[in-house]
């Protein structure tokens, strides 16, 4: 199995603070270029002699709220969770006595985000933070089938999560 990862994006959002609670807002786009692949040799109890799995995420986009504790005058600690959305391709093949089946899946998925996070304010307008998201996706679905004389019909599931 191998696995490449880059993010890189932007964010905006809006705070607002009563007595050391913050209330906010945010929204970021990050271009994420994700990518793994599994390749595998026979599956034992078939006739399947060679599969492969290639997973892609090409973005993130996240839709937020958060609250939090001003703990001293420019750190504020916090929860944040709300909706994401990422483009997510999955594609998998597998060969069986000199014939494929493919299953393909090319969607921009919505799911959840849940997570926490650290900001220094490093004046009124800009800050820095170290924050820790769960994103999940949900499951692609889908069915790839031999053909005669093979015949075997398989339903594939992949789970998206970042």
């Amino acid at each position: 199995m191998t696995a490449t990862s880059f993010v890189g994006g932007g964010q905006a959002g809006y705070n607002y603070e009563i007595n050391r609670i913050v209330f906010g807002v945010e929204g970021d786009y990050d271009y994420y270029r994700a990518q793994e692949t599994f390749i595998g040799g026979p599956i034992p109890t078939t006739s399947i002699v060679s599969y492969s799995q290639e997973t892609k995420q090409n973005w993130l986009a996240t839709v937020r709220s958060r609250l939090g504790w001003a703990a001293f005058d420019s750190l504020l600690i916090y929860g944040t969770g709300g909706v994401a959305f990422s483009d997510w391709q999955v594609n998998m093949h597998m060969t069986s006595a000199g014939v494929d089946a493919v299953f393909q899946s090319d969607q921009t998925r919505t799911g959840w985000t849940a997570g926490a996070g650290m900001e220094y304010g490093i004046d009124q307008h800009w800050s820095a933070k170290a924050e820790f998201l769960y994103m999940d996706f949900g499951n692609a679905t889908g069915s790839s089938v031999f053909p005669p004389p093979n015949g075997a019909d398989f339903t594939h599931n992949a789970t998206a999560s970042t």
